[in-house]
């Protein structure tokens, strides 16, 4: 029999719940919740979970994302409430808890199938669920009937989510042959084996994929895997981000959580190619936050926590910005909800075609100006600077440098 802990983990991570209603006191207190109402919305194409709970003739809400309205509904069952009704996609499910804390269940058939508005239907993925995909099987990802291991729905979810922005900019890629992307910092390589799956097998385009990685035992795993799946054009290679050579350039570059300047360096490489898209999702930010020294903002880099979410996005506007600099179109994006991982920001940049005639100066010196105030405020100079090279040190070059922001404190870089 089901455990309600188990119930509740596959409910919420399988994103099965409709809404639910719990209940009855274990203790009758008119100041106390008398009731809970959870409710799952949409948006985003991610969910999270609107959970109402009515005290004294108000009602107090509060929206969560999928780990944490688990957690509070094991908790409120456990120590709060007697009962809870759970309508699902599957089925209909009572709890009842008794006085000595067992747990028993009433399954039901489904009531409410169509419960659920078009926009909060459960979510069709590029590569969907119930349909076998031996690279996820071999990797943990999926079993063999299609349907996915728990632990590992995170994962799903995230190359996925990294697909359908590849999907957006595809019409921004050549036709006619097949299309060269680099993997940066593959590791394991989930991202490389879903996109190469996909675009052949899904999108019907020949594809040839690079992935790099420092990890040799990595890339020694990932390409026997490759050569095991028939990818063919699906190879890996070792070595670092910065020194790495291409006989072609690449059309894409995607980069999946490069942790601090190695990310900076697929930026740089991926300039200097040329290439017409560039998908990165940054990881950690060392670099800026430990520069970042204006007495300004002493109070706020206190506090760690704070330090560090500043410290990446002032990173990412800055990188943002030098594309722009460099000729792309940049957009900063939501990459997946912060249930699943707190570095959730995508930076998309796509090459505009006139990146290298007088037409785009205008642009980019408007963003050359941006730049530079910006870095002015905070009183920093990137290591990416270094890495994009005289071409972006003369693009800056073109435009005054703003005199209206805070000059750096002494000891800042």
């Amino acid at each position: 029999m089901e455990t309600f802990e188990s119930f509740v983990e596959r409910i919420f991570g399988g994103d099965l719940l409709i809404n639910a209603v719990i209940s009855g006191q274990h203790r009758k207190d008119a100041a106390a919740t008398t009731k809970i109402n959870i409710r799952r919305v949409c948006t985003g194409g991610s969910y999270f979970y609107q959970c109402e709970s009515l005290r004294q003739q108000q009602s107090f809400h509060e929206n969560l994302p999928g780990a944490a309205a688990a957690a509070k509904t094991l908790a409120w069952l456990k120590e709060d409430f007697r009962q809870g009704m759970f309508f699902c996609a599957d089925a209909d499910y009572q709890w009842l808890v008794s006085k000595k804390g067992v747990f028993s269940c009433v399954r039901k058939a489904a009531s409410r199938p169509d419960a659920t508005p078009d926009h909060n239907r459960k979510k069709q993925y590029l590569l969907p669920e119930g349909q076998a995909v031996p690279w996820m099987v071999d990797a943990g990802i999926m079993r063999a009937d299609g349907s996915i291991v728990k632990s590992s729905y995170h994962k799903f979810r995230q190359v996925n989510r990294y697909l359908e922005f590849i999907e957006d900019v595809l019409p921004q890629l050549p036709t006619g042959r097949p299309l060269r992307i680099v993997d940066f910092g593959c590791g394991k390589a989930a991202l490389s084996f879903a996109l190469y799956d996909w675009l052949t097998t899904h999108q019907k385009r020949q594809a040839v994929i690079s992935g790099l990685d420092l990890k040799a035992d990595v890339i020694k795993q990932c390409a026997a895997q490759a050569r095991k799946l028939g990818f063919d054009g699906l190879s890996f290679a070792q070595g670092d981000i910065a020194g790495w050579q291409l006989a072609e350039q690449p059309d894409m570059v995607i980069c999946l959580h490069a942790c601090n300047t190695a990310t900076d360096a697929a930026l740089a490489r991926a300039v200097a190619w040329q290439t017409e898209v560039i998908l990165a999702v940054p990881c950690c930010h060392k670099e800026l936050i430990q520069a970042i020294k204006v007495d300004g903002l002493a109070p706020m880099l206190q506090y760690g926590l704070l330090r560090d979410r500043f410290g990446a996005m002032a990173t990412d506007t800055l990188r943002a910005l030098a594309l722009e600099v460099m000729g792309y179109k940049t957009q900063i994006c939501e990459f997946i909800d912060m249930e699943h991982t707190p570095k959730n920001i995508l930076i998309r940049a796509v090459r505009q075609s006139a990146a290298a005639t007088d037409t785009a100066m205008p642009a980019i010196q408007a963003a050359a100006r941006r730049y530079l105030a910006f870095r002015a405020a905070l009183g920093v100079q990137p290591w990416l600077e270094s890495a994009l090279g005289p071409e972006f040190a003369s693009r800056l070059a073109t435009v005054a440098v703003p005199t209206d922001v805070p000059a750096a404190q002494p000891g800042q870089s």
